[in-house]
């Protein structure tokens, strides 16, 4: 069987968590739940960088992937589905998106075969994707985590 990728959104195409933080500064008052219920998901995403070229590379990905890859995001709320979705299609990125509940681990909304790949930021993700049978690799361009699980620096290496 041929290996499936799946791709994680923030932390791996953009770096929405430090565009979160940085537009939360501007509202002290707010609670991390108020803020997000009251973000412009949209803004977000179009003002959150890219992280190594992801973009590009997904829509070149696009074009050849056969369904192949997926992206598997966790999100909290519907607004923010909506505006992944309109962010990934006006990018041209036309691959599969799988959205996974809050408290959910992505390896229970998709069970993945020995052959299928996660790309994730976070290592509990990477845990449970790889006790699952997955083959899990942790996001970590700036070798930031000191953590024992395999890594990759670019998502330019799942397409060598």
């Amino acid at each position: 069987m041929k290996e499936r990728k799946f791709i994680d959104f923030n932390g791996v195409i953009l770096d929405t968590e430090s565009r979160m933080i940085e537009l939360k500064r501007q509202y002290p008052g707010l609670t991390w739940n108020e803020f997000a219920n009251t973000l412009d998901w949209d803004f977000l995403l179009r003002t959150s960088p890219v992280i190594d070229d992801a973009i590009a590379l997904l829509r070149e990905v696009s074009q050849m992937d056969d369904a192949r890859t997926t992206i598997l995001t966790n999100v909290d709320l519907i607004v923010e589905e909506i505006a992944k979705v309109h962010f990934l299609r006006n990018q041209g990125i036309t691959l599969p998106i799988q959205f996974v509940p809050p408290s959910i681990q992505k390896s229970e909304v998709y069970i993945p075969d020995k052959d299928d790949i996660l790309v994730d930021d976070r290592p509990d993700n990477v845990m449970f994707w790889n006790q699952c049978g997955g083959k899990g690799y942790l996001f970590d361009p700036n070798d930031q985590f000191p953590e024992s699980l395999p890594k990759i620096k670019s998502l330019k290496y799942l397409w060598k």
